[in-house]
């Protein structure tokens, strides 16, 4: 007797592993470019904010010295050394330092940015200009994210 095979029309087992393997392999690539786009965007979020913050930073300087600086203020009346650099920080950027009113300590979208403003007189024209090179830095605490901002502080009209 004479068997009749009917052309039988599917997938073999090697065709469907083979296609899955495929499949997993680009969607595990989709998926590594979605969590690597995902974790750049918020780096480059505290960035922005970095950078904003500097700049909002000096402009407060800017317009209140005498908020951030004890008097006399640095460079006023004697002027600073050339090599002699004074700075202004805070030990700790935390939840207390927000209490307790630091200038120096802010807290933006529940991450702490810390402030440090350095001042310098790099020569004796700048004394009699009556204005200090400002350096603001500011940090992201516990991470590496940082940027820093210099202007003038011009002391003449305070």
């Amino acid at each position: 007797m004479k068997r009749i095979y009917k052309k039988e029309r599917g997938f073999t087992l090697i065709e469907v592993v083979a296609s899955l393997t495929i499949l997993s392999v680009i969607i595990l690539g989709i998926y590594q470019l979605i969590i690597f786009t995902n974790e750049t965007a918020v780096s480059n979020n505290g960035q922005l904010v970095a950078i904003h913050l500097a700049k909002a930073k000096l402009e407060q300087v800017k317009n209140r010295p005498e908020d951030f600086f004890e008097e006399p203020l640095p460079g006023k009346e004697s002027p600073i050394g050339e090599e002699e650099v004074v700075t202004y920080t805070v030990e700790k950027c935390n939840q207390e330092a927000i209490e307790n009113g630091s200038k120096f300590c802010d807290q933006i979208n529940d991450h702490f940015f810390k402030t440090t403003i350095e001042l310098r007189q790099k020569d004796d024209d700048l004394f009699e200009k009556q204005l200090v090179d400002a350096k603001i830095i500011v940090e992201k605490v516990d991470e590496n994210i940082k940027d820093h901002l210099e202007g003038y502080v011009n002391y003449e009209d305070n």
